[in-house]
């Protein structure tokens, strides 16, 4: 039971978490805003998920939900992000960066500073390189790319499985 939760975990890890942090955080890249009101659950629901590791679930909906309210405005009323994908680009790959945060819980006794440059700057660089991808050749070719990146870091785990 526990390889197949293992192997649910890779599976996510390496083909639909990509998928659907590309959704939220690349889609929108371009000047489509039906693209952009497509990725706000997305966005949504990846806040939701790394603020319940933090706050109640309570909490988390409803920050999850005035997050939804607030980006659906900017996108209807404001058109805020269609004359201004620069900053967006900033905004989704910071976003990007902070969701995985949570992944550095094992570094809880490394030094905070540190932990921001061995962890979140590396994720910065992915992200930028991700949203450069999606600007550049279009979404698939950074989906593709992200799905590999994560299959490269979790081939050690892959391997244990395979070897047992």
């Amino acid at each position: 039971v526990s390889q197949q939760h293992t192997i649910g975990k890779i599976l996510f890890v390496c083909l639909l978490g990509p998928i659907i942090e590309e959704l939220a955080f690349r889609l929108p890249l371009s000047t489509n805003k039906n693209y952009l009101l497509l990725s706000i659950p997305f966005i949504a629901f990846l806040i939701f998920i790394y603020l319940k590791k933090i706050f109640s679930i309570d909490v988390s909906l409803i920050f999850s939900f005035s997050i939804i309210i607030v980006l659906f405005c900017m996108v209807i009323k404001l058109n805020f992000f269609k004359d201004n994908i620069f900053i967006l680009t900033h905004i989704l790959t910071f976003l990007f960066a902070i969701i995985h945060w949570n992944n550095s819980k094992n570094l809880t006794e490394v030094n905070y500073f540190f932990r921001f440059i061995l962890f979140l700057i590396p994720m910065l660089i992915s992200g930028y390189f991700l949203a450069f991808l999606r600007i550049k050749y279009g979404l698939w070719w950074s989906i593709v790319t992200h799905c590999i990146h994560n299959l490269i870091f979790t081939l050690p785990i892959i391997f244990k499985i395979l070897w047992k």
